[in-house]
């Protein structure tokens, strides 16, 4: 069993951790709203780190389906054309990424309306873009050391490190 089949990511487990909690679902559920999540993996290994976790919240697998590619969360040119968070490979290249930067599973949410049989895809967003839906982040942004990620450029002396979320999968293995 690949090792992600067993251990989520961490950005994935920080947000269900802070965010997907029984509070936050029936503020939803009492607006007719319903949250779920969707991964890649097999859904015994889904089941067993949900409920290693006590988490409640639906989650299904994708293992069998192209959900993740077609909403761009999973990156595969085998699969799909690359995109991530509105850009294409050529535009996310430009912006730094290389090509082993560019596949496997990223973080995103996808918003969905239903209306009788039909189910219409009414937003998605990625990256930066779900870090509204995280209290520690929108915090951290307004402090004065900020977020204190490695990869920020701080002045010499500010606070750096601490726990990185928001990563691909395949840069969890750290």
């Amino acid at each position: 069993m690949d090792r992600r089949d067993r251990w989520g990511c961490p950005s994935c487990t920080a947000a269900a951790d802070l965010t997907f909690t029984e509070q936050d679902r029936d503020l939803l559920y009492g607006k007719d709203v319903t949250f779920a999540c969707v991964s890649r993996a097999p859904y015994a290994s889904i089941a067993a780190y949900r409920d290693a976790h006590s988490w409640t919240f639906p989650w299904y697998s994708s293992r069998d389906g192209d959900f993740t590619y077609d909403y761009h969360v999973t990156l595969d040119p085998a699969r799909a054309p690359i995109e991530y968070n509105y850009k294409s490979a050529d535009e996310l290249r430009a912006d730094g990424f290389s090509d082993d930067d560019l596949r496997g599973d990223w973080p995103g949410a996808s918003v969905f309306l239903r209306r009788g049989d039909e189910v219409f895809h009414t937003y998605s967003t990625f990256a930066r873009g779900l870090d509204h839906t995280a209290v520690g982040y929108p915090f951290l942004d307004l402090t004065p050391y900020g977020r204190q990620e490695p990869w920020e450029d701080s002045p010499a002396g500010w606070p750096q490190g601490g726990p990185v979320v928001g990563r691909p999968v395949g840069d969890c293995d750290g």
